[in-house]
Order: C-alpha cells, then structure tokens, then sequence
C-alpha cells in the first residue's frame, strides 16, 4: 500500500523487516517474494541497479527452488528494468534465458510469451527478419498452449515485423 501511495521510505521499512524476516526463517519462497517488493520500490525510486540486483537475487533463488512462476515473474521484471535502462543486448540475453529456461521446463505457454517478446525487441531494432522467426514462433507455441491472448499479440506483432520489413526494402 505504501509503495502506491508513493511513501518509499515505509515501504523500505516493511519491505526490509519482512526480507529479514524471511532470510532468518530460510523461507526461500519469501525471500524471493519479498526481493521482488524491494525491486519494485527501487525501480519505483528510478534505482535501476538497485532493482536489477533484487530482481537477479529473487531469481536465482526461484531457480534452486524450482518455482516456474517467480522464476519468470523475475525474468520478467529483469527484462522491464533492462528495457528502461535501454540495455538491448542485455535484455535480448535475458529473454533468450527465459525462453530456453522456459523450453527446457515444457512450460509451452511462457515460452511463446518469451519468444513474443524476443520479436518485440527486434522490431525495436529494425531486425524485422529475427522478429519476424520469433514471432511466428510465438504464434506457434501459443497456438498449442491455447492462448488466444498470446496468439493475438504474436500476429499484431508480426503484422507491424512484415510492415516494417517492407518499408526497410524500399
């Protein structure tokens, strides 16, 4: 509540009790629950950095214990703060990360939304033809995971990778 409210310095507080909390408990899932809180407040407070390294801790953690979806709440709040701070390659690399993690584990409906997302970043940089690959991948998977949501994105997607294909052939 407090971090909505924009009151950064009782978030801090709480945020902080509960990490510590957690850690002296060894509850993992907590922990990584509440570095993802403390990501968000630093990304809230424009610390990139900061939010980076909670958003690594929290997924590290959710690795060794295996938890898909904090795994990929992780890689995904990664990939945000490396699209804000404009660090392509770096969030290409963790996307890339995300979606072999994501094809190792047969998680088929995460892996489309990773492949979708690798084609947005492409189409950002006028890579229209790796775009246009993880694109049509994106539909592919999210097709037979029966995510209608997901398949709509990949083809409005896919619909700009060709628009733009186009106009860089003229």
């Amino acid at each position: 509540v407090y971090l909505l409210q924009g009151n950064y310095d009782e978030s801090e507080k709480y945020y902080a009790e509960v990490l510590d909390m957690e850690e002296s408990l060894n509850d993992k899932r907590g922990i990584v629950d509440a570095n993802i809180k403390m990501g968000k407040l630093r990304q809230a407070q424009n610390d990139d950095d900061e939010a980076l390294g909670y958003y690594e801790q929290s997924r590290d953690i959710a690795l060794e214990i295996e938890d898909d979806e904090a795994v990929n709440e992780a890689f995904n709040n990664i990939s945000e703060v490396l699209d804000e701070k404009q660090d392509i390659p770096q969030q290409l690399e963790v996307s890339q990360q995300a979606m072999q993690y994501n094809a190792e584990r047969g998680n088929v409906r995460d892996e489309a939304k990773n492949s979708i997302d690798i084609g947005n970043i492409y189409i950002e940089t006028d890579s229209s033809e790796k775009a246009i690959e993880h694109l049509q991948r994106g539909v592919e998977l999210s097709e037979e995971a029966g995510d209608i949501e997901a398949k709509s994105q990949a083809v409005k997607a896919l619909s700009e990778a060709y628009e733009k294909e186009g106009s860089e052939s003229d």
